[in-house]
């Protein structure tokens, strides 16, 4: 859970999420050792921090009751189990259950529905993160946010994040990914969200889907859950529009919106024009045209800002402060991140999307790349990694993308992996740089590709370990600057 109170920013005064009584009330289990109180909740011991109810789930590969000791050498107030740990630790605080996984979606129904906190639930297949980021910063202004952490959106992290939420919250944003049908809607159901929005439908997880329609039939289910009296957020530009539209309707939902470049939106994009500090958007929302600007770069921003805002304004919070906590963030690492790194006595900028890529995120961070402005001499240069889970298309997907990049402005593209080798041979010859077999073959060559002056995109899938570029360059060199807001970190 990521919390934001802009009013009490005593980080060290957590609220108490959960305490032995109420825990066990929750899951029907039996405490032993004592009471604790819980300010927060981990399955991992790594991300573990003081005062956390220590969940001990049983995975394919590790079972978290192995790590039990260690999380409560590193300050867990308490576990949850269902086998009892070891005799040393049989004076440390225990709540038994019959099944941990069970007991963890039994503490996340209990807090959703003792809240009095508006929720947002965020679904799509591009820009889930990214918009639920800017919902967090928006609200910020007007209370207490709880947040999903990172992108932890599936059958295990959705209950985790909802587990976390606390009882006095003002507002929860919650994202919801899925790798099959069926999926989005059990967690709609337990979000039980009193705004769903979808981001956009796209070529994304298509491994487990026979067409795109499917995926956006799947992503519909998000509105199974969502309050009768609440709003739907869709989004008007993508071509699944009035499937998801009546999707909504068939769910019974009260309120429809659509937000988009197209004229009949409600939330409407007149215009935005990237610069060096992010992206200056003018928008019609609901009948009044309004003018802002973003920290984070590129004309899928200004559309996901778009979304963000009507969630929010749909919970009827006013719009002049939701515009001033928006503006407050921050790029997010991996996710279009703009840095500066010394370079053989000059400076390239890198735009960090290594976090993920789908066709449609591609797309997005070419046209990014293709609106930068070079200094004199430098050159557009990406970096692409392979797209996953695509199926059986993956290859004709990869190959697509050299239209893009070819007409984008990009002045040389180097691909790495086994399906990016397809856009690589599909590349005009005047654009096409060396292809890798891993991310560690280029890194050995970096130093070799970059020029002062160049400004680089690096994107592919999580999978494709594209990050270790950036890791790469900036241990290579001095310093980097963030390039927004005038940042430098030593290295």
């Amino acid at each position: 859970m990521s919390l934001v109170d802009r009013t009490e920013p005593n980080i060290n005064n957590k609220p108490i999420i959960w305490n032995a009584l109420d825990a066990a009330a929750a899951t029907g289990g039996r405490s032993r050792g004592g009471i604790w109180e819980a300010t927060g909740v981990s399955i991992d011991t790594r991300s573990l921090k003081s005062g956390d109810l220590f969940i001990a789930l049983r995975g394919t590969r590790q079972d978290g009751h192995d790590f039990i000791e260690k999380a409560f050498s590193k300050g867990a107030s308490a576990a949850l189990v269902d086998k009892l740990p070891s005799q040393t630790m049989s004076s440390s605080p225990i709540l038994v259950v019959e099944d941990t996984m069970l007991a963890l979606y039994a503490l996340a129904k209990v807090a959703r529905k003792r809240t009095r906190a508006k929720i947002i639930a965020v679904t799509g297949s591009v820009g889930k993160t990214g918009t639920k980021e800017m919902l967090a910063a928006a609200l910020s202004n007007y209370g207490l946010v709880s947040s999903s952490i990172g992108n932890e959106n599936n059958q295990i992290g959705v209950p985790l994040n909802l587990s976390r939420l606390p009882e006095n919250c003002d507002f929860g944003v919650f994202e919801a990914g899925m790798n099959a049908p069926g999926e989005i809607g059990k967690l709609s159901e337990i979000i039980q969200p009193d705004v769903g929005l979808i981001t956009t439908i796209e070529s994304a997880h298509t491994e487990f889907f026979k067409s795109i329609e499917d995926i956006a039939i799947a992503k519909g289910e998000l509105f199974n859950g969502l309050n009768k009296s609440g709003t739907a957020l869709i989004n008007r530009d993508n071509q699944f529009h009035s499937i998801l539209y009546e999707l909504a309707k068939k769910a019974g939902i009260s309120e429809i919106k659509t937000f988009g470049k197209n004229n009949e939106s409600d939330l409407q994009l007149i215009s935005s024009k990237t610069n060096e500090h992010g992206t200056d958007i003018v928008a019609k929302i609901e009948g009044s045209h309004h003018k802002y600007s973003i920290m984070l770069h590129g004309a899928h921003w200004a559309i996901n800002s778009l979304a963000a805002l009507g969630a929010a304004t749909s919970i009827g919070l006013p719009l002049r402060g939701l515009l001033r906590g928006l503006s407050s963030l921050e790029p997010i690492k991996g996710r279009g991140q703009v840095l500066t790194i010394s370079c053989n006595n000059g400076y390239i900028k890198v735009i960090d999307d290594s976090y993920n890529a789908n066709p449609a995120s591609v797309r997005a961070a070419l046209h990014n790349l293709g609106d930068k402005t070079c200094e004199k001499k430098g050159r557009r240069v990406a970096f692409l990694g392979d797209m996953l889970e695509l199926g059986i298309n993956s290859n004709q997907e990869h190959a697509a993308l050299a239209s893009i990049c070819h007409n984008s402005g990009k002045d040389f593209v180097c691909t790495v992996g086994p399906f990016m080798f397809h856009l690589h041979s599909a590349l005009p010859l005047g654009i096409r740089g060396n292809h890798y077999s891993t991310v560690d073959q280029l890194c050995d060559c970096i130093e070799e590709i970059i020029k002062p002056s160049d400004t680089i995109l690096v994107k592919g899938s999580q999978g494709a370990r594209m990050g270790q570029i950036i890791n790469t360059l900036m241990s290579k060199h001095i310093k980097q600057t963030n390039g927004v807001g005038g940042k430098t970190n030593a290295l």
